[in-house]
């Protein structure tokens, strides 16, 4: 497989992305394109790993998703950690922000709403529930949501995907590779100062990949792999470590995926009920499973609660 290969194959995607909506499955669409085998393959793997979902389950609209999309483009992160966007929020709040306090119910009215935590109850004019629809069956709503509410938050599908760090003996200059059998691409990058970190980062996605690459049992098999893919590093074997969002008892995933055999009802997940307004990735629409997704999300949740009129779903 040729560079010349692979860029007109993405040119092929991205010039018939529209069409491409229509026809089933990532699988499916990619079939349809008559690519080689091993391009086809390349192209799987790159979708598979961005969504963290299999492609056989995956609509062929992911291929044109800000997730999964194809193109020459800039991607953004916040420097020192995304995480900061988080903590500024919650700093501007002079301590109103409540940590290990898991919700346990909601009870809510057209009035307001009461929410219920293992450390006392709190009232509210309203609530925006950010939470993963893959773990929103933990809290008790009284009464309960409707069931339109009730159906598109269950029929979320989460990918699941790990993260591999690793340190370097040596820094590498930027660079990024991907595993197609592996399912996982790993990558170097420059620091704050524009000087290269001394770590490698790699990102597996779908439960196939992180069951061949044995996460659960730890970082082994995946530095093995990694050593083969990436000679030219200089691995430091004993400060690797892994992180899974499946393991994590307020995720259980890690973010929404296009799934063709449970469609996003992208519609109902953001509708709010009274004083419920629903934010969080899932209930992004086509900025579903980004970060952007979820902040805007939450702009749009604070916008529904301000609203005086709100239409009820039962």
């Amino acid at each position: 497989m040729s560079d010349r290969q692979l860029a007109d194959a993405v040119q092929r995607v991205n010039e018939q992305g529209g069409e491409l909506t229509g026809s089933g499955t990532v699988l499916a669409a990619l079939d349809g394109l008559g690519l080689a085998p091993a391009v086809a393959g390349a192209l799987r793997a790159r979708v598979e790993i961005s969504c963290a979902h299999p492609a056989h389950d995956l609509d062929a609209s992911a291929l044109t998703e800000g997730a999964a999309a194809f193109g020459d483009f800039d991607t953004y992160g916040v420097e020192g950690g995304n995480d900061r966007i988080a903590v500024a929020l919650a700093g501007a709040l002079d301590g109103a922000v409540r940590l290990s306090t898991p919700v346990r119910g909601v009870r809510w009215s057209e009035l307001g709403a009461e929410v219920l935590t293992d450390h006392g109850s709190f009232a509210a004019d309203g609530v925006v529930l950010a939470v993963p629809a893959s773990v929103v069956d933990q809290i008790a709503f009284e009464p309960p949501l409707p069931a339109a509410k009730v159906t598109a938050l269950a029929g979320v599908r989460y990918g699941r995907a790990a993260k591999l760090f690793v340190g370097l003996r040596s820094p590498a200059p930027p660079s990024a590779t991907m595993s197609v059998p592996g399912r996982y691409w790993c990558y170097t990058q420059l620091g704050p100062n524009g000087s290269p970190q001394q770590f490698v980062t790699a990102f597996a996605g779908t439960s196939a990949a992180l069951d061949q690459l044995g996460v659960a049992d730890g970082p082994e098999r995946w530095l093995d792999s990694l050593a083969r893919l990436r000679p030219d590093l200089e691995l430091d074997h004993d400060s690797a470590f892994v992180s899974t969002w499946d393991q994590d008892p307020w995720v259980r995933g890690a973010y929404s995926a296009r799934s063709a055999s449970s469609p996003m009802d992208a519609a109902e997940l953001a509708r709010p009920v009274w004083r419920l307004a629903f934010a969080g990735e899932h209930t992004a629409g086509d900025w579903h499973g980004l970060m952007e997704g979820a902040l805007r999300s939450g702009e749009r949740a604070a916008a529904d609660l301000l609203r005086p009129q709100r239409a009820f779903r039962g």
